[in-house]
């Protein structure tokens, strides 16, 4: 910790104090003294320190979680500059997994119990004929292995940047640290509606918190690292949305031509490039809609990307 601070666990309540200088330091939870000299844990340099989950051996594992989960939660920049970066991945990885798992299965607990519910899940459970029950003894044991997922790519995804932008920093542990004490407010998500968004945001703030601590780096770097990626995946998410109702516009609008009065049975192709547009990104398909007219009363219809369109 800077200016000669230290972290320490207080002797008698086991909860951790700041403590400067050499000189004893009295606990402000109990009122015991702790020492400022060398002793239980303290910080040489930011990032060489320890944290309480670290210390759950000598803390208890549940202490040890509550203590983190508050520390970061009120004091993240404190907990970051003093959060090892070194020791393996194993340690924060459990941390992630009992958060990220808790806080997912409470978030999809409220979607699936109340009403006017996500609508993609609704989707899947009427397509599937799969009951909220089914749904919730499923994501028990799927959770755990998304949430390993998850971490590790995100943790590479925001390491690449810090590569990109900070030469490497201080290595992926770190960044993987940063990313699975960044999952704290997960636990957010037992509150039915906003929960989930908040955790989010909040969880999204510690990660530029985090890498701004761990790698030593300006905020404005901290925050380009984490902004990219996010930003670049939404820009995909839309630009594919975009395809797909513009697809879906075609199709709908060459069955319509079909079924105009007239129109001879066979196999017919519509030109969509008035419909889906020119101005697409390059490597996109002109699509083209075909429909097959048998008499019947019946269109199957189906949108094949990367044909030449014709013009009828």
């Amino acid at each position: 910790m800077p200016n000669g601070k230290q972290l320490k666990v207080c002797p008698e309540c086991g909860r951790l104090v700041t403590v400067e200088g050499p000189g004893s330091t009295r606990c402000p939870y109990c009122g015991a003294e702790v020492p400022g000299v060398p002793g239980y844990w303290q910080a040489t340099e930011p990032g060489e320190a320890s944290s309480p989950w670290d210390e759950r051996e000598k803390l208890g594992a549940f202490t040890a979680y509550v203590q983190t989960w508050r520390m970061v939660m009120s004091r993240p920049s404190e907990f970051f500059a003093n959060m090892p970066v070194s020791g393996g991945l194993l340690g924060a990885l459990l941390y992630a997994l009992i958060t990220g798992t808790l806080g997912g299965l409470a978030s999809l607990f409220w979607q699936v119990i109340l009403p006017g519910r996500n609508p993609v899940l609704e989707a899947i459970l009427a397509s599937q004929g799969l009951t909220e029950s089914q749904v919730m003894s499923a994501a028990v044991f799927l959770a755990p292995f998304a949430v390993i997922v998850q971490t590790f790519v995100w943790a590479a995804i925001l390491h690449l940047m810090i590569v990109l932008l900070a030469g490497g920093g201080r290595g992926f542990e770190a960044t993987f640290r940063v990313v699975s004490f960044a999952t704290t407010p997960q636990l957010l998500a037992v509150i039915p509606i906003c929960g989930g968004l908040i955790a989010s945001f909040w969880s999204f703030a510690l990660v530029i918190i985090g890498l701004r601590e761990t790698h030593r780096i300006s905020g404005a770097v901290a925050t380009l690292a984490a902004l990219i990626p996010v930003v670049s995946l939404l820009f995909l998410f839309f630009m594919l949305l975009y395809r797909m109702i513009a697809l879906r516009r075609c199709a709908t609008e060459a069955e319509q031509r079909a079924r105009k009065p007239g129109t001879r049975p066979g196999l017919r192709r519509v030109d969509c490039r008035g419909l889906c547009g020119r101005s697409d990104l390059a490597g996109w398909s002109r699509a083209v809609a075909s429909l097959s007219l048998a008499g019947t009363d019946r269109f199957p219809l189906s949108v094949l990307p990367g044909f030449p369109p014709t013009r009828l």
